[in-house]
């Protein structure tokens, strides 16, 4: 065959192999059978996020509490005669004097992720929580913002839902259809996390806040984030008290180095249950047990009373539930199964951390770029080949030819093994580009491996030297 001709050749096999490895990484990244793609996509962030989690910030933890009652909370409280309620629901007037006690030492303002839905016609104390909530906000300053559910436009609010709007803000915490993500607007409002963030970060003494300010405006129905979390437990207000032993080892390569190593051993040693009970009690951001609180506040010394003080004043405080029966869960790629209010303070912190930076979940945009970095892939694969194979250089399954020496026959004598390496470093380049760089979710790098097997094995096997004959 005359030079020209294998110039031609060469070229409509350059051509040739775009379009075809372009439209398998195409079905491949497009279609979800069984969910799959969506299981895979939950593996790769999962797995990124647990490996990266001692890396994560700690710019805006301490500005954050989580105040948790569960079921021994409620035992305690009840025992002292503190509060009426000896199970869960508790009465509206116990939550008025939870809430006034948290108030009574300033927080910027105060989140109660617990829905109220109907007034409880064998409760009559709502008028009681409202009198002493409403003046505990005369007192504090502080906003209060109520769980209003899942916000739908055109749902008209119930009586006790416009009571509460009468003390406070009502905000959207809970929703459907973005996955493991978290919305910032939802339908026509913004979510619990931004509107937490807007008083901590906007405003003339803005907190521990970082990156350029997200203004509402720019928060579009529909934006969803995807929550990075933070794996360095918190250190305890009172360390005497708590029942929970969590380390945070100061070594930062070295947690990560353990959570990979848990991550690739999670199957063969029980990690995530007996062998690590203490894992889903150690979370990121500070835990005060309501009975822990009402005890230092009403009874306890005043060095302990000003700790208290200085862990709640003018923060931003999460009031949550942990109780069993109460399906209120959220799973962390770090911490297991963790209650919901968890997801809401995570949620926050990451906005505090990066404000209109914040990581982007997959959506439309995404998946478009996922396409075009595929692409990407195959021309730069397609153009090495072609240079490759000018230069005597094939991948293909060749036995009987000479491998030579050098570089040449290191790739002759290990085809497979080049495009495994030359797919995992393009692969990794991807990931860091769009983690870092356009600050979307980790791509996911297990179909993207599963597709440079396949194209691997197409090269190595010629498959597109048959089709031209």
């Amino acid at each position: 065959m005359s030079g020209a001709g294998i110039l031609n050749r060469q070229f409509w096999k350059f051509v040739l192999r775009v379009a075809l490895y372009t439209f398998i990484g195409w079905v491949v990244l497009s279609m979800n059978p069984f969910g799959i793609g969506d299981r895979a996509d939950e593996a790769t962030q999962d797995a990124f996020y647990q490996v990266v989690s001692p890396y994560y910030p700690a710019k805006a933890r301490d500005d954050i509490v989580v105040v948790l009652f569960n079921d021994r909370s409620i035992r305690e409280l009840s025992e002292h005669n503190i509060i009426a309620a000896n199970e869960w629901p508790i009465l509206y007037q116990d939550h008025g004097y939870l809430l006034s006690r948290i108030m009574k030492y300033q927080p910027r303002a105060v989140f109660v992720d617990i829905y109220f839905k109907q007034e409880r016609s064998i409760d009559p104390s709502f008028e009681a929580f409202s009198r002493r909530v409403g003046r505990s906000l005369d007192d504090s300053g502080t906003r209060l913002l109520f769980a209003a559910g899942y916000g739908y436009t055109g749902e008209l609010a119930t009586g006790i839902q416009q009571k509460l709007a009468a003390i406070g803000s009502m905000v959207v915490n809970g929703w459907s259809g973005y996955g493991r993500a978290y919305p910032l607007r939802h339908q026509t409002r913004t979510t619990a996390a931004y509107e937490l963030y807007s008083l901590a970060c906007r405003g003339k003494s803005p907190l521990s806040c970082s990156g350029p300010v997200l203004e509402p405006i720019d928060v579009e129905s529909g934006d969803a984030m995807s929550v990075r979390w933070g794996g360095r437990p918190a250190t305890p207000v009172f360390e005497e008290f708590s029942r929970d032993k969590c380390r945070s080892d100061s070594n930062t390569h070295y947690q990560m180095a353990a959570q990979l190593v848990k991550g690739v051993l999670q199957d063969i040693v029980d990690y995530n249950g007996a062998a690590n009970p203490d894992k889903e009690r150690c979370p990121y951001h500070t835990v005060l047990y309501v009975d822990e609180l009402v005890y230092v506040d009403k009874h306890d010394n005043p060095q302990r009373r000003e700790r208290l003080k200085t862990a709640l004043k003018d923060k931003i405080v999460l009031f949550g539930m942990d109780l069993e029966g109460v399906h209120d869960r959220v799973d962390s790629p770090v911490h297991d199964s963790l209650p919901g209010v968890f997801f809401h303070a995570m949620a926050l912190d990451n906005l505090m951390t990066y404000g209109a930076d914040y990581i982007q979940a997959s959506n439309e945009r995404m998946n478009r770029l996922n396409l075009g970095i595929w692409f990407a892939m195959v021309v730069i694969l397609s153009v090495l080949l072609y240079f490759l194979e000018k230069h005597g250089v094939p991948m293909t399954a060749s036995p009987q030819q000479d491998k030579g020496s050098g570089l040449k026959g290191m790739l002759r004598g290990n085809p497979r093994v080049f495009l495994f390496g030359f797919f995992t470093v393009l692969i990794i380049l991807a990931s860091i580009l769009l983690f870092r760089v356009m600050r979307y979710e980790p791509v996911n790098s297990i179909a993207f491996f599963a597709l440079s097997g396949i194209v691997s094995l197409l090269v190595y096997r010629d498959i597109v030297d048959r089709f031209i004959g």
